[in-house]
């Protein structure tokens, strides 16, 4: 296999731990043992951050724990089944993963074998801007022929025959526009689009943790709004929405980004048309996380009018960052763009004081211990609450 482009080595590369494992593993020997493969190198290629370093290799993942033990390095067995060993240096994460093909597939689930063909290791891969490999002086491998032509032009295509590539694993129609998502510009591969559409009904056969993991991914893009239309037009959405607002939710986000506030949760309301409960059937959220989407609802209640009263009492009641995103959400519902300036400093910062009453001063008072003693507690504190916090109510 010979090079294709040459790099300079980011320091991710070259550092000691890096440098450490990758002689481990055989990546200095000629040919090489081990290289870096997809989203490190891709995301070096455009001058992005790298978060996750994924290396490919040619040795079985028994040797590579062994040779994972004889070097001290800590590793988990994270994927045996498929080929992937975690290495652990310091606070440093590395997978690892034994060159493979599939034998067969279900659209959910592979049975694999491994093997020391890096160009049949690429063609089971999703995407060709995801096949790309380097090796530790910088060269850079294009083991399908695609991959680099793609990247530079912004293309988000599939390895091979689309409609292959989706049948082995139905979560690579998420996949698809998520990648396009971030990385595509123009319009998008015709051969994957229609993949995904021919496919859209078979996203129903995945788990929940699937698509949850996928889908909180896509609509934390930047550029949301016009990847959800565009899963809308083709059929990806049809069961997992109702009313679509494409302008609101790009009202929203842009609103998110000049202010420095992302948050997904807000997106999906607004994608749910607003009804908190509206994805149970296709999400899997956290308690949390439904909380917030149910905060977003009764937070925008409050919110008529918009007000420095009616702010302050949500800050009292959520905070600053829930009572900030809950603004931005009624900014983008009324079509405002230019906010009020004094009323999202409060949201965003003003502070709360502490309620100037407490069970024991009731006590005091004679107010009995039990039932009463809360719901009286939570009376005064309304009417401190409802007189913008001014007045210390009688006890």
């Amino acid at each position: 296999m010979l090079p294709a482009r040459q790099i300079s080595p980011p320091e991710w590369m070259t550092n000691s731990k890096t440098e450490k494992l990758m002689r481990v593993l055989g990546a200095y020997e000629s040919p090489a043992e081990a290289l870096f493969v997809g989203g490190c190198v891709r995301n070096t290629l455009l001058d992005l951050p790298v978060h996750d370093i994924d290396i490919a290799t040619l040795h079985p993942p028994l040797t590579v724990i062994e040779k994972l033990t004889a070097a001290g390095i800590r590793y988990l067995p994270t994927g045996l089944d498929h080929g992937t060993v975690t290495a652990i240096i310091d606070d440093d994460i590395f997978e690892i993963t034994t060159l493979r093909k599939d034998i067969e597939t279900d659209g959910r689930y592979a049975v694999i074998a491994f093997t020391t063909d890096w160009k049949e290791d690429a063609e089971r891969r999703d995407f060709t801007i995801n096949t790309l490999l380097a090796s530790m002086d910088g060269m850079v491998f294009d083991p399908t022929g695609a991959g680099l032509g793609d990247l530079d032009i912004a293309r988000v295509a599939f390895v091979g025959e689309a409609g292959e590539r989706v049948a082995e694993d139905y979560l690579r129609i998420l996949r698809y526009f998520r990648f396009y998502g971030q990385y595509g510009q123009g319009a998008p591969d015709e051969a994957a689009l229609k993949a995904c559409r021919d496919n859209a009904d078979k996203l129903a056969t995945l788990s929940k943790e699937r698509i949850t993991q996928e889908f909180l991914k896509i609509i934390a893009v930047p550029n949301a709004a016009q990847i959800l239309q565009l899963m809308f037009s083709n059929g990806v959405l049809q069961n997992m929405s109702g009313a679509y607002d494409q302008e609101m939710m790009e009202r929203l986000i842009d609103l998110q980004i000049r202010y420095d506030a992302k948050n997904v949760m807000s997106r999906i309301f607004t994608l749910a048309d607003m009804e908190p409960n509206y994805f149970d059937e296709w999400l899997i959220l956290s308690n949390k996380q439904k909380r917030q989407i149910e905060v977003c609802g009764q937070g925008l209640e409050l919110l008529k009018p918009v007000s420095r009263k009616n702010l302050r009492e949500l800050v009292y009641r959520v905070g600053n960052a829930a009572t900030f995103q809950i603004y931005l959400l009624k900014l983008a519902k009324n079509k405002v763009y230019m906010p009020d300036l004094d009323l999202m400093d409060v949201a965003r910062y003003w502070q709360p004081p502490e309620f100037p009453i407490s069970g024991k001063d009731l006590i005091a008072a004679g107010v009995s211990q039990g039932p009463a003693l809360g719901k009286k507690l939570n009376e005064l504190e309304e009417k401190w609450i409802a007189s913008d916090f001014s007045k210390v109510p009688k006890i």
